[in-house]
């Protein structure tokens, strides 16, 4: 599955950024849908295997393009809000799995499977629900398709069309602008859409390492993730509960960022949040390997827990934060590349029960420098709190550098520092 996953993540996200967002997310789950029954019904473990690869394939491609999808219809704050609310979905999700599997321990694990699969069933409500992304049309220069989502967007909210559209004229079809405004905010007609794939990555230097911190970061975010599920068994006590238990503390960890979010940027709520993470998985080891009794057991379990706690609020904020480091035709290929590349270390992770078994404090150790690592990193990065998406690669470097584009207001006979994302997303 996590091979699958490795590819998938770079295959239909590159599609998305290509083709669009809706009709890719539509399409993996369809087939992601086909696969998990297929799997239920395998007639023997090669058959189990390519289905398990199928559903890893189209699983990255509905939660990558869903997630870059919700990243473009919001603003910088509403994103800190659906970014926990989508860590809160996967949560409960998790917490579900472990009640359904506790329940259904003496039925064959087909059925659990055939149970999972089904619940994909909610991508025939997709085509009547969902709408392109108007970022993903407006970057491509199909105006005239973003604003009549815009205008279904603006009468469903009450909002004035006619004075949403004009602001969407000035702001991004005006073809007065300089050639560095044209540039940024994209794409008078007439110009050429600027199109990218993940090689851009490595010909332009500030993109290549903003992108191999963030890989590290993603890297140790799921192979610190999984592996401390994978090791909830080997903890004092019954293995459905801790397994319960180390989904349960990404609650208060969805809490923890809604509020951290809102105070703080992305970055230091990150290092902040791997900090506490690699401090408590490095307590939790430390206690391990000084004894088998009932105390430091207990306290290992409480502070490996704590590590989940931090790791999981990890996860769902570097989802967040991703998404905004790359420009809109890359962004989707951008999360699913960090994707691909953090799944070669979730197929390591399976391994930390059989290393633990071994050595006690190996998987601790080396969760935590992990953790302690990509903190160091992560103070290369920029801050994207409160900015506009880029939408194209020389935008992002001069955002890196922490330049702000200066929009002029025509009406108000002014120069002001202009967030285009707030000024169209907030009249709509």
């Amino acid at each position: 599955m996590m091979a699958g996953q490795t590819v998938g993540s770079i295959l239909f996200t590159s599609l998305a950024d290509k083709f669009g967002r809706k009709s890719v997310l539509i399409a993996c789950n369809a087939l992601l849908l086909g696969s998990g029954i297929g799997a239920a019904y395998s007639p023997n473990i090669y058959a189990l295997l390519v289905f398990r690869f199928l559903a890893g394939l189209f699983q990255q491609g509905v939660a990558c393009v869903d997630y870059t999808m919700i990243v473009e219809f919001l603003t910088s704050r509403r994103r800190r809000v659906a970014g926990v609310l989508c860590g809160l979905n996967w949560t409960i999700s998790v917490l579900f799995l472990a009640l359904v599997a506790y329940l259904m321990r003496d039925y064959s694990w087909r059925s659990l499977q055939l149970l999972s699969a089904l619940l994909a069933c909610n991508v025939f409500l997709y085509p009547f629900l969902l709408v392109e992304s108007p970022r993903w049309l407006i970057a491509n220069k199909r105006y005239k398709e973003a604003l009549a989502i815009i205008k279904r967007m603006s009468i469903m909210n009450g909002k004035d069309f006619e004075k949403v559209r004009r602001i969407f004229k000035h702001n991004v079809m005006q073809k007065q602008l300089n050639s560095h405004q044209n540039e940024l905010i994209a794409n008078a007609p007439g110009r050429k859409v600027e199109r990218y794939s993940v090689l851009d990555i490595l010909r332009h230097k500030r993109l290549l390492i903003s992108s191999l911190i963030i890989w590290f970061a993603w890297a140790t975010n799921v192979i610190t993730y999984y592996g401390l599920f994978l090791t909830s068994s080997s903890l004092a006590g019954n293995r459905h509960l801790n397994f319960f238990l180390m989904a349960l503390v990404d609650i208060p960890g969805d809490g923890t960022n809604f509020i951290l979010l809102k105070f703080f940027g992305r970055k230091p709520v990150l290092m902040f949040l791997m900090t506490f993470a690699g401090s408590s998985l490095l307590s939790a080891t430390l206690l391990m390997s000084l004894g088998t009794n009932a105390v430091t057991q207990t306290l290992s379990t409480v502070f490996s827990l704590a590590g989940k706690f931090g790791i999981g609020a990890s996860f769902n904020a570097i989802f967040l934060y991703t998404p905004e480091l790359f420009p809109t035709n890359l962004r989707s290929a951008g999360l699913g590349l960090c994707s691909s590349i953090s799944r070669l270390s979730g197929m390591v992770a399976p391994y930390s029960k059989l290393l633990g078994d071994v050595v006690i404090w190996g998987p601790g150790t080396i969760f935590s420098t992990m953790c302690f690592l990509s903190v160091l990193m992560f103070t290369q990065l920029p801050e994207t709190r409160g900015r506009a998406l880029p939408n194209t690669i020389s935008e992002m470097k001069e955002w890196s550098r922490g330049k702000r584009l200066l929009i002029r207001d025509n009406h108000a006979g002014s120069e002001d520092q202009v967030n285009k994302d707030v000024v169209i997303n907030n009249n709509i």
